[in-house]
Order: C-alpha cells, then structure tokens, then sequence
C-alpha cells in the first residue's frame, strides 16, 4: 500500500475525544477496491470523506458517496 500510494485494505485506529470513544476506518478510494471500501464503511454512523487534492472529485467518489447514502449514513464531512 505505502509503494502504491493507496489504500487497499482497511485500516483502523481508535481515540477518545470528549469522554466518548472514537473509532477511525481507513477505507479506499480507488475503483478496484470499492467492495473493501463497503465493509468499512457500512457500520459508519458518520463519515470523513477526503478527496485527494492533487486528483480531485472522481467518478468513485460520486459512487461512494451513494453508496454511504444507502447505507443511510447522514453525517459527515467532506474535505
């Protein structure tokens, strides 16, 4: 993944902000990796969604976004 520059496989990392737990998932963005990026995000109460600056909006991103909007997850924010 650190050759490629890209996330294939999802990764996670937990905190605590505030008193309440907080648990982060690494899910990819690339096309070919979309059913990973679907077990990530499927129990996700919310997101952060990041669009890589030096590519921009892709066509998956329209895609995830569906599928997170399937999923019925309301929250988040897109940077």
């Amino acid at each position: 993944e650190r050759r490629r520059g890209l996330t294939i496989d999802l990764g996670f990392a937990w905190t605590r902000l505030g008193g309440e737990d907080v648990a982060f998932v690494d899910v990819p963005g690339h096309e070919r990796f979309v059913p990973n990026m679907l077990a990530g995000a499927g129990p996700a109460p919310a997101v952060l969604f990041v669009v890589a600056a030096d590519e921009g909006w892709m066509p998956q991103s329209a895609e995830h976004l569906a599928a997170l909007d399937a999923f019925g997850v309301r929250r988040g924010l897109l940077v």
